[in-house]
């Protein structure tokens, strides 16, 4: 707790005496690029991938539709055997595409997008489940204000290493403050960790759900 305080006070303080400059930032010239945001889950349910485009700063919208629909498909270790293809929904205008199938761990998913004359692709090998033993909540004090945070428990497995991202739900609405860490220097211990998040408060009654992954 000491050192947070001390860290915390020294970036105050250096952001007090430097100078400053007013620099004028022009927003609103970048061309539009595509945002391609795709997970493969090891669940029974449908897999989405999200195919957008950037928007200007001030723009009505923060991702907007392609012109045309694109072409998206992963294959399992670069097999076409094992293509799946994933396509919109009938009377949809979303930017999501659907595919039904269930990941495995070990399997590499190679990631092909077709959209506005280009081919982009990516790759990853999907790691080894990790099961969350149980969730809490804990109260920590900062300068004098207490605060309910979500605890995680589970074990970090020894033999490779792991990085992991937790989706923190509070009332059914979603925290727009993802959690990553990985165990680069916890690896093969016991984790008791918790998630910070700014806003909302957590309060008796709460009702608070956790999407744990591990992530390649």
């Amino acid at each position: 707790m000491k050192a947070l305080k001390a860290i915390t006070f020294l970036t105050i303080m250096g952001s007090l005496m430097a100078c400053q400059e007013e620099i004028d930032l022009n927003l609103n010239e970048a061309a539009s690029n595509i945002v391609i945001q795709a997970n493969i889950n090891d669940l029974d349910k449908e897999q989405v991938i999200f195919i957008g485009k950037t928007v200007n700063f001030d723009g009505e919208t923060k991702n907007d539709t392609l012109e045309s629909p694109a072409e998206v498909y992963v294959l399992e270790n670069g097999s076409e055997d094992k293509k799946h293809v994933f396509v919109q929904k009938e009377q949809t205008t979303s930017n999501a595409y659907f595919s039904t199938f269930t990941g495995k761990p070990g399997i590499r998913y190679d990631l092909v997008v077709k959209a506005g004359g280009k081919t982009y692709t990516s790759s990853s090998i999907m790691p080894a489940r990790v099961v969350l033993d149980s969730i809490s909540i804990t109260t920590l004090t900062f300068f004098d204000e207490s605060k309910k945070y979500v605890k995680l428990h589970y074990q970090d497995p020894e033999q490779e290493q792991n990085a992991y991202r937790s989706i923190l739900k509070i009332n059914n609405a979603v925290v727009k403050q993802p959690f990553v860490d990985n165990d680069r220097f916890n690896n093969g211990k016991y984790i008791n960790v918790a998630i910070y998040h700014e806003e909302p408060d957590i309060v008796t009654g709460d009702e608070i759900s956790i999407d744990f992954q591990t992530i390649d």
